[in-house]
């Protein structure tokens, strides 16, 4: 895995430092370099994302299926006055429902992937520079 960074840093290093040395200035390359990466980042991880989802989606679908068929049924053993029924067939629509929900944490959560390696490019590169950042920042 080691020879793997190592080998992703050293070809992704060319084309990111185009970023951080796009204008001269130090700092407002750091900030214009760190925004292009993390824009990266969200790409990368939205189009995984989209692929996963697009992989899963007739399971996606069943669970939305699945869900919908339970309420129906709830409602209409509620309205049968079936309140036992109504309450298991709630349930078993609520536990679907979680279900669906959690996994579309989980995919929410897999945009994130892209973020580590970029934390760990900007460590290879970044970890000794220090910014002065009252001068910057002050108004003289």
């Amino acid at each position: 895995m080691n020879n793997f960074l190592t080998a992703f840093f050293y070809h992704s290093d060319g084309f990111l430092i185009f970023f951080y040395r796009l204008t001269g200035d130090a700092f407002a390359d750091y900030i214009i370099g760190t925004m292009v990466l993390a824009f990266i980042c969200v790409i990368i991880g939205e189009l995984s994302v989209s692929l996963a989802i697009r992989y899963n989606k007739r399971y996606l679908d069943s669970m939305s299926r699945e869900m919908k068929e339970k309420e129906r049924l709830s409602l209409e053993a509620r309205q049968a006055g079936d309140t036992d029924g109504y309450k298991a067939l709630n349930k078993e629509a609520t536990d679907v429902w979680g279900k669906h929900f959690f996994t579309m944490v989980a995919y929410s959560a897999g945009i994130l992937w892209p973020l580590p390696f970029a934390l760990g490019w900007m460590q290879t590169r970044f970890a000794d520079v220090e910014f002065d950042l009252a001068f910057p920042l002050s108004l003289r």
